[in-house]
């Protein structure tokens, strides 16, 4: 860069070594330094926009990253615990009404799987008897098959006004020694003599 050595011409007025008045002269060397200097901010801000606008991108890729992350990270799964009544239950519907384990299961709301492995264990255990639930004093057991059926068809059939207590004492007069309830055979009538739609006769006392 040039260097100017200006002077006092004792009028007043700034000169240079030339006699000329330095504000008037044309200094080439000093616009390009000014432009460089002009360009090297508008560079020096340009950069640092793009820099700032980088660092937006970098940071909205990072969210929308984490926010895959969490949408994709597989949910615990939830178990459902069941008291032992509940399991009692589910194998005692299972025996009584001779239907599938996941049917049994879904009567108390319990998981067909569950009920599956419940039935299982018990057969497996072997434990023949029937669930804590459905326990009641120890006492004859008493099982129903087709004689009894039949006897149960041509009592209806000679009383078709009779009620479920009449049709107990007439099973347990004629086969002796048969200890039954009325439960069982109102369950037994309507399952297996089909008498379902003769609601008024399986009244119970």
């Amino acid at each position: 860069m040039e260097f100017k050595i200006l002077f006092d011409d004792g009028q007043g007025n700034i000169v240079d070594e030339d006699g000329n008045d330095p504000m008037a002269a044309d200094y080439p060397e000093l616009d390009k330094e000014l432009e460089m200097l002009t360009n090297m901010e508008m560079y020096s801000a340009c950069q640092y926009e793009q820099h700032q606008h980088k660092e937006e991108q970098q940071d909205e890729t990072m969210t929308q990253q984490q926010q895959v992350n969490t949408a994709a990270k597989p949910k615990k799964r939830q178990y459902s615990s069941h008291s032992e009544d509940v399991k009692s239950l589910v194998i005692a519907y299972h025996l009584e009404k001779l239907v599938s384990a996941a049917k049994a299961g879904k009567e108390y709301g319990v998981g067909p799987r569950v009920a599956q492995r419940w039935i299982k264990e018990y057969k497996e255990s072997g434990k023949q008897e029937e669930p804590e639930n459905n326990k009641t004093k120890p006492g004859p057991k008493s099982r129903l098959g087709d004689e009894h059926k039949r006897h149960l068809i041509e009592f209806i059939d000679d009383n078709p006004s009779a009620i479920i207590d009449q049709a107990v004492d007439s099973l347990t007069k004629q086969f002796e020694g048969l200890v039954i309830k009325k439960t069982v055979v109102h369950n037994f009538m309507k399952n297996e003599c089909n008498y379902l739609l003769r609601r008024h006769i399986f009244i119970l006392c």
